[in-house]
């Protein structure tokens, strides 16, 4: 059966944060804060110590893009997000946070599908057609 613990930490001055940690690491996702002391890394899996402040723009409570994203979904699902022009009817195409998200989660999940795993990762490049 696989062990686990619960361990709280304190980022200098903010409030602290409860993690999962197993026997094959932490495990409650993207918006976990992982204890660190190296600024920074090159590896995939590695951790960097987040420097906050107890005041001003670097003082909030660290959240990933993913959460981040999600929140947002969730408190104004039926905000526009996104908007294009279809540049054959000059139509606006028009994507809620909501309808925003649920399309990187398919595109996420089509990545697992894929074969993508933890720590790899992907470029994607595009460009506008006017």
């Amino acid at each position: 059966m696989e062990e686990e613990a619960y361990i709280l930490y304190d980022c200098g001055g903010i409030p602290t944060h409860e993690m999962k940690e197993t026997n094959v690491g932490f495990l409650n996702g993207p918006d976990q804060i992982i204890p660190s002391n190296d600024i920074i890394t090159w590896a995939a899996d590695g951790a960097v110590k987040l420097r906050l402040e107890n005041s001003g723009p670097a003082s909030g409570v660290p959240i990933s893009v993913p959460g981040r994203m999600k929140k947002i979904a969730m408190e104004s699902p039926d905000l526009p997000a996104l908007k294009k022009s279809d540049p054959k009817t000059g139509q606006e195409i028009v994507w809620s946070w909501s309808n925003y998200y649920q399309d990187v989660r398919t595109v996420a999940k089509a990545f697992i599908d894929f074969g993508l795993k933890k720590f790899d990762s992907v470029c994607m490049l595009g460009f506008e057609l006017s």
